[in-house]
């Protein structure tokens, strides 16, 4: 009896209480002789993630033969060993038995040691803006499920979540990708398996370009690579934008809308729903280009500064008007980076819009305009102009 409160008054671990206070655990050490008396067995933390280690002393007196069976089992005989630590590689539920002698009668301790898995938490994350929506599932067996999670956001912020309800969302202030870090945690023995995960916010839905596709229609791009639900809005001149109309899914959805293409008509993309962070996108406007001046005797050669070589039969090629040159013609085109995409001699040779076969981007291009006339004088004009869709 001495031994017993000498074990309780040293505060010894769970394992050795629940052992004596007679608790399931018991069944599993071994069966003590009449003559066994109770051992004082001290040991570090007995419950923790694999790999652990556990060492074991006595606080008795006076203890001689001191050994130790660290993976006891009624049903297979294993030796006692004299070594004061032992490392459980694999997770499960063991009992760790210790035997000493004092003054001739044998001490017997017995303490179960669980060892946890730590099987990394399945993490599914989706993005709604600059929220960032987790659900985590427990792979662990039931046995050993881990009891909460702690979710590290990236951002100085972390959460604790239980088991029972493993969801969480946070709201980011920016749109900064983050690496979302979660650790499945057991109670005892403060551990687990982490899985880490990288967020990117959902870039904002954007209208690309709007150019008219035909007479009454114009053709807008837009980018939706968050697979939002969009609206398009529509803004005719100065007018407040209408209540809009679905955009057909997809990551670079495309439609036909109707509208005066002798107007300016802006447009906007507006997410349904109520993502963090995303409003109507930027307006995007499809402006008309000037009417084409009449060209009038001797007032020489006019070059439109917009076509579009879309195939729809209007405005489809790009060529000078006017009165042709008595003396020479020169038409040079280049894009952006200086290179030629089109020359031609021949006043009445049009411009398609192609480059060897290759259809050009739709963007500004540059133009050299040189004439002559019989008497020698030469004439040049430079400017812009712009190949739309």
């Amino acid at each position: 009896m001495r031994h017993l409160l000498h074990l309780i008054c040293l505060g010894l671990l769970p394992g050795i209480l629940l052992l004596l206070s007679g608790l399931p655990g018991w069944a599993q050490c071994p069966v003590r002789q009449p003559t066994d008396l109770t051992g004082a067995l001290r040991t570090t933390e007995t419950y923790g993630c694999v790999p652990l280690s556990v060492s074991a002393t006595t606080t008795h007196i006076g203890a001689t033969n001191i050994r130790y069976v660290y993976e006891y089992n009624r049903n297979r005989v294993t030796a006692p060993v004299a070594a004061s630590e032992h490392k459980y590689t694999k997770p499960g539920e063991y009992y760790l038995v210790q035997y000493y002698e004092v003054q001739g009668n044998t001490n017997l301790s017995c303490v179960r040691v669980v060892v946890y898995d730590t099987i990394p938490p399945r993490v599914a994350l989706t993005a709604c803006g600059t929220r960032a929506d987790l659900t985590i599932s427990d792979l662990q067996p039931p046995s050993g499920q881990y009891d909460y999670f702690v979710i590290g956001w990236d951002d100085g912020q972390t959460d604790t979540v239980q088991a029972t309800q493993p969801r969480a969302s946070h709201v980011y202030a920016n749109t900064t990708a983050r690496r979302i870090r979660v650790q499945g945690i057991h109670k005892f023995g403060r551990c687990g398996g982490v899985t880490t995960q990288t967020f990117a916010p959902n870039q904002p839905p954007t209208v690309l370009a709007a150019a008219p596709a035909s007479p009454g229609l114009v053709r807008v791009q837009i980018q939706n690579t968050g697979g939002f639900t969009l609206s398009l809005q529509i803004r005719i001149g100065n007018e407040a934008f209408n209540a809009g109309r679905p955009v057909p899914p997809g990551t670079s959805p495309a439609l036909n809308t109707p509208a005066d293409t002798l107007l300016t008509t802006c447009f906007r993309v507006v997410p349904d729903g109520s993502c963090p962070g995303y409003g109507p996108s930027p307006e995007v406007c499809y402006t008309p280009p000037p009417p084409r001046p009449q060209p009038t005797a001797g007032a020489g050669l006019y070059l439109p500064d917009a076509f579009t070589p879309n195939g729809d039969g209007l405005n489809d090629t790009l060529k000078p008007f006017g009165d042709a040159p008595a003396g020479t013609y020169q038409l040079t085109i280049f894009d952006r980076w200086g290179r030629v995409v089109f020359s031609s001699t021949d006043v009445n040779q049009a411009w398609d819009g192609t480059t060897g076969g290759m259809r050009m981007a739709v963007g500004v291009y540059t133009y050299q305009l040189e004439t002559s006339q019989l008497g020698g004088e030469i004439r040049q004009q430079a400017g812009r102009l712009q190949l739309l869709r």
